[in-house]
């Protein structure tokens, strides 16, 4: 009887020593962007923002490795969350349509007039049952989106407000078709 009381407290203080031990452990998060770490960069700046929050809130217990431009771009990067190898990417929405399909609508040129009204239809209801569907899809997560930009189209003529202000650019030179 005494031996399996002494039994039973030895396993007892072994589960509580590994349980303790194991939440004493920190949290290692890998996190990736495929662009580099460029000072002033919004991105690079926000990854390294975010890695601090981290460690401040958890008291250490969490430490946050980044990696900027070297574990690929962001196809690479979101195979990589999807499987698992890696913890957290920051990745443009143009390869999310790979891993789910609805995602692609966000190709559509100039889908938003301004900055603000995207910003505030990916604050909505509808964009967090996208991400939703995505990560039951997918099992990627999704924490949150930034604009990567609209599409514009510049050149170093003059300015582009319309259809005609686009002749006598690049594709109807005949120079430039002829390489």
């Amino acid at each position: 009887m005494n031996r399996r009381i002494l039994l039973a407290v030895a396993l007892i203080g072994t589960f509580v020593a590994t349980t303790m031990a194991h939440a004493q452990q920190q949290v290692r998060l890998r996190f990736a962007g495929g662009f580099a770490d460029i000072p002033g960069d919004g991105l690079a700046m926000g990854m390294k923002a975010f890695k601090q929050y981290v460690e401040f809130k958890s008291g250490g217990q969490m430490q946050v490795q980044l990696f900027f431009n070297t574990l690929g771009g962001s196809l690479q990067l979101t195979e990589q969350v999807k499987n698992g190898t890696l913890d957290m990417a920051a990745v443009d929405d143009s390869v999310l349509g790979s891993f789910h399909k609805p995602m692609q609508i966000f190709q559509i040129p100039y889908l938003f007039p301004s900055s603000p009204v995207a910003w505030e239809f990916m604050d909505g209801p509808f964009m967090r049952e996208m991400t939703e569907d995505m990560r039951k899809a997918t099992g990627i997560r999704t924490l949150t989106l930034s604009e990567n930009g609209f599409r514009n189209l510049t050149n170093n003529v003059r300015e582009i407000r319309t259809p005609e202000d686009l002749k006598g650019g690049p594709a109807s030179c005949t120079r430039c078709r002829s390489s």
